[in-house]
């Protein structure tokens, strides 16, 4: 089996038996290779009776809650919140290494790694990519935190993409542990998929609600437990329950770019038998 970039060789990462189901077909398996993450902005629109309720029997049919806010001013406030999640991620030189990490700067990079996220998909303004990619350097960064620009287009560009949401989505689960965030995985699939059936563009927005789970072994704990209680003012948490995925809905177009991934046969190996 060929090496995958970022796991050690011989490394299994999961085993699955396969069995021979009966001639039925889920209707959303039709949009599994429609599927992507697409952060392109739109005019809101409010979602539809008819989209609220499939969304909402989407999760509920895999033991799920599904919460939408919808009001202008809970999603401004949601995005100022996020935002200053993501210029603290771009400030932490750890968190900032991480995110840059995950970047592929060109066409021919994402292409030839098939990982990680295609700068293309962040669906950003000439100007701010371009300041994407000077910030890669660290002298770039230093002067601007100097002068306190540093991760200003992070926090700009979430109001901004907060300010053209038609409806966030907060999707979690009963209980905690592995299983819960398993059975979640394949519940929040079943929902992307339907929300791709009824035309609406998805576009996870996760990284400060991940941040709030390691909250007490990072440095930055003062700022992210002040955001946790933000946070929680307008989305709520529920009593028990593991928080999945937050994500944005819009009425746009199809995305600009999706990433590169590797060829199937280079992350799974089959055997019969």
């Amino acid at each position: 089996m060929p090496a995958i970039t970022g796991v050690p060789d011989g490394t299994v990462v999961f085993r699955a038996h396969l069995r021979r189901a009966p001639a039925s077909r889920a209707p959303e398996l039709d949009w599994v290779g429609r599927r992507s993450t697409n952060r392109r902005q739109a005019a809101p629109q409010p979602l539809t009776p008819h989209q609220i309720a499939s969304l909402s029997a989407a999760a509920g049919s895999r033991g799920l809650r599904l919460r939408f806010l919808t009001d202008p001013a809970e999603l401004a406030e949601l995005g100022r919140i996020l935002g200053e999640g993501d210029r603290l991620r771009f400030l932490s030189p750890a968190l900032r290494a991480e995110l840059l990490g995950e970047l592929r700067w060109s066409p021919a990079e994402a292409a030839r790694t098939g990982t990680g996220i295609d700068l293309a998909t962040l669906e950003l303004p000439a100007a701010d990519a371009a300041t994407m990619g000077l910030l890669r350097r660290e002298d770039a960064f230093e002067r601007l935190a100097r002068v306190g620009g540093a991760g200003s287009t992070f926090a700009k560009a979430a109001r901004t993409t907060f300010a053209a949401t038609s409806a966030v989505g907060m999707l979690s689960a009963h209980g905690a542990g592995a299983e819960a965030y398993f059975h979640g995985g394949r519940g929040l699939e079943h929902v992307w998929l339907t929300a791709c059936s009824l035309g609406l563009a998805l576009h996870p927005y996760t990284a400060l609600v991940y941040l709030f789970r390691g909250l007490e072994r990072r440095s930055e704990r003062a700022t992210l437990a002040r955001l946790r209680r933000e946070f929680d003012a307008v989305v709520g948490r529920p009593d028990g329950a593991s928080e999945l995925m937050l994500f944005r809905l819009t009425h746009a177009g199809p995305p600009s770019a999706r990433s590169a991934r590797l060829p199937v046969d280079q992350v799974m190996e089959f055997r019969a038998g």
